[in-house]
């Protein structure tokens, strides 16, 4: 490990215990030796969590444990996490996924070699509890994007984010400004991802590789939106009352999101007139994403 920079994995976690376990086996047995592995257990019932954790712990002393007093919310458990962090390099780990065991190494290894990205994740593929999905590429248009301009970046990403890249490694650095993470200069009402993409990307280029190395658990209809959001196509019919349901919870999470990605815009330290032009854009582009979604057409 003498050349291997610390690597801090921040594991949020809540009352999924055996999820957890495959989390731990997964980021345990990483061929990138050098982790700081930090679990957070936001208060979940009884001590099943726990005693997951202490076993890992009693074989594995690179991790570190925090029950939390009481549940304060997703956002805050991603938080707390990055700022036990005290890696060159940090990634987050949900308490239910899979990864490949050369998924650390690889990662810190392009970006130890290109200094000018601040993030590199891999390709993912979905699964259920009965079944792997077809694969399909998220990341094809990060493989070779590279730019030395962050309005370019900063358009680039608006224009071709996608959830997984949350899982990315990334420069512990590159989610703070100054000695403030990206929680503590954003105050967000969703759970989206997109405000983050662009505070990181403003400082350097984030690069996806062509290969698969983390396995995503979701459900059959995430799994669908995930790839007709790429693809592109017709989304499959469903019954009216679901239709409205979900027409209801959308258009409320498409606007909260749209305001917490032009307070992120608000707070780059880009030029007025770039700023203008990316909320502009930001407008467009979710506004035109929720016509997709109420048409169930793209």
């Amino acid at each position: 490990m003498e050349n291997q920079p610390l690597v801090s994995v921040g594991i949020p976690t809540y009352n999924r215990p055996e999820g957890l376990r495959r989390t731990l086996e997964c980021i345990t047995k990483q061929t990138y030796a050098n982790l700081e592995i930090i679990v957070s257990d936001n208060c979940s019932p009884g001590d099943e969590v726990e005693r997951v954790v202490r076993e890992f712990q009693e074989k594995d002393g690179r991790i570190l444990f925090f029950k939390q007093k009481e549940n304060y919310g997703p956002m805050n458990n991603f938080k707390f996490v990055l700022e036990k962090a005290t890696g060159e390099y940090f990634m987050w780990a949900a308490d239910d996924d899979i990864w490949k065991p050369f998924f650390i190494n690889d990662l810190v290894d392009v970006l130890r070699k290109n200094p000018q990205h601040v993030a590199a994740m891999m390709e993912c593929q979905y699964f259920d509890d009965n079944q792997l999905f077809d694969f399909f590429n998220e990341g094809s248009t990060f493989y070779s994007f590279l730019s030395d301009n962050s309005y370019s970046r900063l358009k680039f990403m608006l224009k071709s984010n996608y959830g997984n890249l949350f899982y990315s490694v990334f420069r512990r650095n590159a989610l703070f400004s100054g000695n403030d993470s990206f929680f503590i200069k954003n105050s967000l009402q969703s759970l989206n991802e997109i405000p983050l993409f662009l505070f990181v990307i403003e400082k350097g280029n984030w690069l996806v590789i062509d290969k698969v190395g983390m396995y995503k658990k979701t459900n059959i209809q995430t799994y669908i939106q995930a790839r007709w959001e790429i693809e592109g196509g017709r989304l499959p019919t469903i019954p009216l009352s679901q239709y409205l349901f979900s027409l209801n919870y959308s258009s409320i999470y498409h606007w909260y999101t749209f305001v917490d990605i032009i307070k992120s815009i608000r707070l780059l330290p880009i030029r007025l007139v770039e700023k203008m032009r990316l909320m502009f854009l930001a407008n467009y582009l979710i506004f035109r994403h929720f016509y997709y979604i109420i048409s169930r057409r793209r």
